[in-house]
């Protein structure tokens, strides 16, 4: 069989994975949320527990990682969102694990952090390079420009951020993704030679930390 064809099966395969794993942590987000605003403080004190894996959760998370394929460049923003909640996923179950009282599952634990702190850190650049690939070509339709200013640092330039309301609007409807994406700083100007600017700086995690929200 055709090499490439195996490639995009086994792809095809970890994305119809990483749907399940996205929508099995959006439930247990609703779940949780639901919880937290019907539990009192006192019962929130008392009953509160710390989920911990067992041996074989944690050996078979490593082995999926380990067969996890490497992807160089994303050609959806699903295939991004995706990646995101299968990090968020993986990185809640290994902070959630850090309690575990079994050293040698408390070792596993630190081996699969170690690889996934690694993948995450060669990922997230591609994720950022992705998304701006894709934004580009879509906001280009609105008049938007996107300027990549460093790895972490983009610029939106249009003349609709003449307006300071356009901008609050589209840094509320853009900010939680950029931030999942690790980016640091956003730029906004109406037009190129704008000398006077609008800039967020944004409290996003490092690459290679692990995000259990």
């Amino acid at each position: 069989m055709d090499n490439n064809v195996m490639n995009n099966d086994k792809r095809n395969g970890f994305i119809v994975i990483g749907l399940i794993i996205l929508l099995i942590y959006l439930a247990n987000k609703c779940v949780n949320s639901d919880d937290e605003e019907n539990k009192t403080l006192e019962n929130s004190n008392e009953n509160h527990s710390t989920l911990v894996f067992s041996k074989d959760d944690v050996l078979a998370e490593i082995e999926a990682l380990e067969n996890k394929p490497f992807i160089k460049e994303y050609t959806s923003k699903e295939e991004i969102i995706i990646e995101v909640a299968y990090f968020k996923f993986l990185g809640s179950k290994i902070i959630s694990n850090d309690s575990n009282t079994n050293l040698e599952v408390k070792k596993l634990n630190l081996d699969l952090k170690k690889k996934l702190v690694k993948l995450q850190k060669k990922t997230f650049p591609i994720l950022r390079d992705s998304w701006l690939k894709i934004s580009k070509e879509k906001l280009w339709e609105n008049n938007i420009k996107v300027v990549r200013i460093s790895s972490t640092s983009i610029m939106f330039v249009g003349g609709t951020f003449a307006n300071n309301m356009n901008i609050k609007n589209f840094q509320a409807g853009i900010i939680e993704l950029l931030m999942n994406l690790r980016f640091k700083r956003i730029s906004y100007k109406w037009v190129d030679l704008d000398v006077e600017y609008t800039y967020y700086k944004l409290p996003s995690l490092e690459d290679g930390q692990l995000d259990s929200n």
